[in-house]
């Protein structure tokens, strides 16, 4: 007597030929039943089984006839887009941004709120969650995710802290979804923003590269093999405490001579701490913009000074980092993304402290999504964990439509 295969088993085989089928439309689609059955090397049957299932659901519709002058036209099918939405959050200096996208990561709805740190953050992120859950049936909704600088427990979805702010031990979504059951999860947000870099900026045509990110803090997100490396602890990337002069300034992780004492914005405040002179930026710690800690800096009449002593530690840190991963470029962003001048500076130095067996040297560019590169990267980590990303030469060939200009004109309509 045959053995009956366990109904464990059956379900998971028909989610993995679903979700093949989904893949296969996402990369080659629009496509006939019987070219999705010779594609996947799935039975027709079963191919017409899991269509017939994923129209039901919405996922796949019917966008016309195969053109052939003999016999019957086949019907074509094809992922529907807007039947399921995306929600990314991020904790962007001192504002949360929050967007929805449907699932080719076409912008649906942004949302932008500044905050201070005597507000509860966890009532910003619900705030943010129902504008962007306004008007769209929550059970559609695939994910929500939260990048956000600081220390995380992933398996928790614990943020332990936030870096230079003072809340501790924040539970997201904690209640904040209600009873709405939406996977949610965190991650940190330099690493979410080498994966929007990846998919959707400057990166979508590297196989390995790293991105680092100076502000108030340093951080790097390693990319390699189109997977961002978090190592046995989820710290990999942590730069800002790698060592640069062991008998430097003191660091305020207790630690003296980490790069993040020389190059981030807490570090040029505490230089420049009795040189700025205009009113609105004396307190120099405290400014957040980008625009505004650049015009601090030039104003100060010691531009050169910091530009050459930031170059110099910084491009220390990328020559030690490029060392250890061998990357084919190295993304800069952050506080000095607008400053050519700087950049090029940091190419040269960083070019020069690498090892001559290091022929074909990676170039230190500037990122192409800026400050709106990590919620980009939570966006497509939730396309990524559904199968609804694209391959990587099919993203080449037809890139999803993530709209950074579109963020920005909500940033432009809060000012």
């Amino acid at each position: 007597m045959m053995k009956q295969r366990p109904t464990g088993d059956l379900q998971y085989v028909q989610r993995m030929n679903r979700r093949l089928i989904l893949e296969t439309l996402l990369n080659q689609g629009p496509m006939s039943k019987i070219d999705i059955s010779r594609t996947t090397t799935l039975s027709p049957t079963t191919v017409g089984n899991a269509i017939t299932e994923l129209q039901s659901e919405n996922l796949v519709q019917e966008v016309g006839k195969v053109a052939s002058p003999l016999g019957r036209r086949p019907t074509l099918l094809d992922i529907q887009w807007n039947s399921r939405s995306a929600i990314g959050l991020a904790v962007v200096d001192n504002k949360v941004v929050g967007v929805r996208t449907n699932v080719a990561a076409s912008i649906q709805k942004a949302s932008i709120h500044e905050f201070s740190v005597d507000r509860d953050i966890t009532k910003i992120f619900q705030m943010v969650i129902e504008e962007l859950l306004s008007g769209v049936d929550a059970t559609t909704v695939i994910g929500i995710g939260l990048a956000t600088p600081g220390v995380l427990d992933r398996q928790l979805g614990e943020i332990e802290t936030i870096a230079n702010f003072p809340w501790r031990h924040l539970k997201f979504p904690g209640s904040i979804l209600k009873d709405r059951a939406i996977p949610s999860f965190i991650e940190n947000d330099t690493n979410a923003a080498a994966l929007g870099e990846a998919y959707f900026g400057r990166g979508r045509q590297m196989n390995s590269f790293c991105y680092v990110h100076v502000g108030t803090g340093v951080g790097a997100g390693v990319i390699v093999d189109r997977h961002i490396m978090l190592g046995s602890r989820g710290y990999a990337g942590e730069i800002g405490h790698m060592t640069v002069d062991r008998h430097g300034t003191k660091c305020r992780c207790g630690n003296s001579g980490c790069l993040e004492a020389y190059v981030s914005w807490r570090a040029i405040a505490e230089f420049l701490k009795d040189e700025v002179v205009h009113p609105r930026y004396k307190d120099l710690e405290n400014v957040i913009d980008r625009g505004g800690f650049l015009k601090a800096v030039y104003e100060s009449g010691r531009k050169n000074e910091v530009f050459a002593n930031v170059a110099d530690m910084l491009s220390t840190g990328i020559a030690a980092l490029i060392s250890m991963v061998d990357p084919e470029m190295v993304i800069v962003e952050g506080i000095y993304e607008k400053c050519d001048h700087f950049m090029k500076q940091v190419e040269e130095q960083t070019h020069f402290r690498l090892t001559n067996i290091v022929h074909d040297k990676p170039k230190i560019v500037t990122g192409e999504l800026g400050e709106f590169a990590s919620v980009a990267g939570i966006i497509a980590m939730i396309l990524e964990r559904n199968g609804f990303l694209r391959s990587q030469e099919s993203l080449l060939a037809s890139p999803y439509d993530f709209q950074v200009a579109q963020i920005q004109e909500y940033a432009v309509a809060m000012q």
